[in-house]
C-alpha cells in the first residue's frame, strides 16, 4: 500500500499537443498502444480530466516495472492505474470497467482481468480494515 501511495505522488512530463506538461500518476487513467506507435517508441496515455497525450517511454512493460504497485495490465495494449477505475462489473456478454474522470469512460475487458482487478480491491479492503482496527 505503501509502494503504491508513493508511486501515485510521482511526476511525470507528457506530451499533451505541442506541449510538455508535468502530470502526476494519480492523473493518469492508463497508458495504452494505439494502431502502430510501437514503431514510435512512444506510450500514449489518457488523463482523467480527459486529455490525451504521448509518453516518452519504449513499451508498457518498462512503465510496469517501474511503477509495479499503482499499475495493472488489461491486456497487450493497456495498463490501467488502481485508482482511476470507479467501478468493474459483470455485464451481459462481458466486464466492464468504469474509470473515473470527466468522460465516464467504460472499457470492455477479459474475464481474467476483471478477476484480477477484484482481487487488489479485496487486497486493499483487507489493508484498510487492519488499519482501521489499529486506530
Amino acid at each position: 500500500m505503501k509502494n503504491c501511495l508513493k508511486e501515485a505522488g510521482e511526476m511525470i512530463q507528457i506530451m499533451i499537443g505541442a506541449t510538455n506538461e508535468w502530470v502526476r500518476m494519480i492523473q493518469v487513467a492508463y497508458f495504452h498502444l494505439k494502431e502502430g506507435s510501437a514503431r514510435s517508441k512512444l506510450v500514449d496515455v489518457q488523463l482523467l480530466d480527459g486529455r490525451e497525450g504521448t509518453f516518452d517511454m519504449d513499451s508498457l512493460a518498462q512503465i510496469e516495472k517501474r511503477w509495479p504497485s499503482l499499475f495493472f495490465r488489461a491486456g497487450r495494449f493497456r495498463l490501467i492505474q488502481h485508482f482511476a477505475i470507479a467501478d468493474c462489473r459483470k455485464v451481459d456478454d462481458g466486464y466492464i470497467i468504469e474509470f473515473l474522470g470527466l468522460k465516464k469512460e467504460q472499457y470492455k475487458v477479459q474475464e481474467d482481468v476483471y478477476k484480477r482487478f477484484n482481487n487488489i480491491v479485496e487486497e486493499w479492503n483487507t489493508v484498510v480494515s487492519r488499519s482501521e482496527y489499529q486506530d
